[in-house]
């Protein structure tokens, strides 16, 4: 009978973490624990402790439940423990045998390629990340990865085709979204630029970001009432950013609208003195 109770309570402590009530579900680990020693309750409860940055208890529990299973669940856990803790060498070997155990899973490659470019070795990086793609064709999260990675390269070209592809998974990605309108930037298709951006915007319609890329992209096209519309958003999304106003400020310089100009610099200004000499024609005004 006793062991019912156990079960039931095991079943209850894991909804709890599941609800996210945490210190009441560690107490039911631990309580469970001192009765019957059982892999999901060790493994689940290491997993509070590495929250925690407990990571001697949590290695602890760990190598117990290994011990009783050789969990797939746990060894991830255990190699997510040794990213965090630095230990990159330990991670990758698990990460390693997992993916050979089980070579479909394209998640188990991201993290081997995780570790090599946290390493800085971009090339063994991109290797994993395309055979993560290779056995999931869907798997967005390695497209959008191995564009990051040719970003940082100054590849532009190919990292527009990669945030492509990846928008080809999921069209509503922003993440996606943003990094394929900055790669277009870099690539001076204006056009094509804002188009992407007219996409964003319907997903991510109160982000003042959206509104700043806007007129960032209108002010080098020299569409400057439209950049001046967008700035004017972002101030009204977030008023205390400093720099948005001085944005609007050089735009109307720009229309030659030198009284509202300076309204704008005085605003910045008196958000961040700092800014007082960036415009000498600004500061004279106010």
């Amino acid at each position: 009978m006793s062991g019912v109770v156990e079960k039931i309570d095991l079943d209850e402590a894991i909804k709890l973490h599941q609800q996210g009530k945490i210190s009441e579900a560690k107490e039911m680990y631990i309580d469970y624990l001192q009765h019957e020693k059982h892999p999901h309750a060790l493994c689940n409860l290491a997993i509070i402790y590495k929250n925690e940055k407990n990571y001697s208890k949590a290695l602890e529990l760990f190598n117990k439940a290994l011990e009783m299973e050789q969990s797939q669940t746990v060894y991830a856990n255990l190699a997510n423990l040794y990213i965090e803790i630095q230990n990159y060498d330990k991670a990758l070997d698990i990460y390693q045998k997992l993916s050979k155990a089980v070579p479909k899973n394209p998640i188990y490659y991201a993290k081997i390629a995780k570790i090599f470019e946290i390493k800085q070795d971009d090339q063994k990086a991109l290797a994993y990340y395309k055979k993560a793609v290779s056995v999931a064709s869907n798997f967005i999260e390695g497209y959008i990865a191995i564009g990051m990675i040719l970003k940082r390269q100054k590849n532009y070209e190919g990292t527009k085709k990669l945030f492509e592809m990846a928008l080809t998974i999921d069209d509503k990605n922003k993440k996606a979204l943003y990094e394929l309108h900055s790669a277009l930037l870099q690539l001076q298709r204006y056009e094509d630029a804002e188009m992407v951006l007219q996409k964003l915007v319907t997903l991510d319609k109160d982000n003042f970001e959206v509104y700043k890329a806007f007129g960032n992209l209108y002010t080098i096209m020299k569409r400057y009432y439209d950049a001046l519309a967008s700035y004017l958003k972002v101030a009204e999304l977030n008023p205390k950013d400093p720099i948005n106003y001085i944005k609007i400020a050089l735009t109307y310089k720009s229309l030659n609208h030198m009284a509202e100009a300076a309204g704008y610099y005085k605003q910045a200004v008196e958000l961040d003195n700092s800014l007082l000499e960036l415009d000498e024609d600004l500061r004279k005004l106010i």
